[in-house]
């Protein structure tokens, strides 16, 4: 099936959500190009300091369908979640960090970071 993605050189990447059920979840894998994006909560977007004990059950339920990277999303605040996927997909936590008023270095720090807690999870 081709998209306007493909015409402009673009990859298809589509979401996945906890609810998502398991048939579903393989064809979206079967659509998705480099990666498939999960979604870790139902709502608005925005970091989630706590991590959901489920999280790890929905990327090992998705791993066993895809050989796709895993990138998660909606959610994220620290290397703790960025630890559970092959990457993580952040906006509304480094954005605050940035509006703060040593935002810079926040971010200095908290992109490492995140780096370091995906790669424990390959």
């Amino acid at each position: 099936m081709e998209s306007g993605c493909d015409y402009r050189g673009l990859a298809r990447v589509h979401l996945v959500e906890p609810i998502t059920p398991t048939e579903s979840v393989r064809a979206i894998s079967d659509w998705s190009e480099g990666l498939v994006y999960l979604v870790w909560i139902t709502g608005l977007t925005g970091a989630r300091h706590p991590l959901s004990p489920d999280l790890k059950g929905f990327v090992e339920r998705v791993r066993v369908v895809t050989g796709e990277l895993l990138a998660a999303g909606f959610g994220i605040s620290g290397p703790e979640q960025a630890a559970v996927a092959d990457g993580v997909i952040v906006g509304s936590e480094l954005l605050g960090r940035a509006a703060e008023a040593d935002g810079i270095e926040q971010a200095r720090v908290f992109v490492p970071d995140l780096r370091r807690g995906a790669r424990r999870a390959r």
